[in-house]
């Protein structure tokens, strides 16, 4: 799910289309699962939660027969920085992803994910490696 994709196509509109690459695999793989409403409605909350009072990104709406993909927010006025595309691309995916994990568990989520990206290895994660133990004395 690396959004360096756009390295071959710098700017925003590259970061964009790397972003969009990303989330139409994760369309092809969850929206059997979720249905095409259900992907929109996440990827709206996701650029909710992972931009909150605005930012980088909006949700364009589907042509068609499209998909819901991302676009600057600011088509008329000054350009952002191709890095933060990227970083709030990254951030509405991450988030799209813990909405998955909250809706439909983690078990669902990892084999459709999978489904996406074989390559990647989804082995067990131990939750204790997330956290450092630290002691008072």
């Amino acid at each position: 799910m690396v959004l360096d994709a756009s390295r071959g196509h710098p700017g925003v509109e590259g970061a964009l289309a790397a972003a969009n690459a990303v989330l139409e695999r994760l369309r092809s793989v969850m929206t059997p699962l979720i249905g095409e409403r259900g992907y929109a409605a996440l990827i709206a909350r996701s650029l909710a939660l992972a931009q909150p009072g605005g930012g980088s990104l909006v949700a364009a709406p589907p042509a068609a027969g499209g998909t819901v993909a991302l676009a600057s927010a600011a088509p008329g006025a000054q350009q952002p920085d191709p890095a933060q595309v990227r970083e709030a691309a990254v951030a509405v995916v991450g988030s799209f992803i813990s909405l998955l994990l909250t809706f439909i568990g983690e078990e669902l989520t990892r084999r459709a994910l999978q489904r996406g990206w074989p390559d990647l290895d989804f082995g067990a994660h131990d939750a204790r490696d997330d956290h450092e133990e630290t002691s008072d004395e």
